[in-house]
């Protein structure tokens, strides 16, 4: 049970963190004294926020779609964390998680890390 705790934790946190930081790109926006061109970079970073949630909703659902129980996916413009819940990652699922992965991003294998928590 602690394993299905940290998962639902970590995914709070990560959303937590997300919202907080799409409130502030807010406030820049609808601040009158802010130029546009801030406010603009501030909407492109927003539209990225929410590209990167998508995209880490679609791997963990896929994922759990190939027989994995918990999955975890924190992802950056350069880079993609897979947190399984497993207690042994073979080879063969970590090549289903990085076709994925690699499916739903432009990223080379070289920035997905996959880990196991068990």
């Amino acid at each position: 049970m602690i394993s299905k705790n940290y998962f639902i934790e970590q995914r709070l946190s990560r959303d937590k963190l997300r919202a907080g930081l799409i409130d502030r790109l807010n406030e820049i926006i609808d601040n009158d004294n802010t130029n546009s061109e801030v406010k603009a970079e501030a909407q492109k970073r927003i539209m990225r926020i929410g590209d990167a949630s998508e995209k880490e909703l679609i791997i963990e659902g896929l994922s759990k779609s190939k027989g994995f129980k918990e999955v975890l996916v924190f992802l950056t413009d350069e880079s993609a964390k897979i947190i399984v819940l497993k207690d042994e990652l073979t080879q063969q699922d970590t090549v289903k998680i990085l076709d994925i992965v690699m499916g739903e991003t432009d990223l080379e294998p070289s920035n997905i890390k996959i880990m196991k928590k068990n």
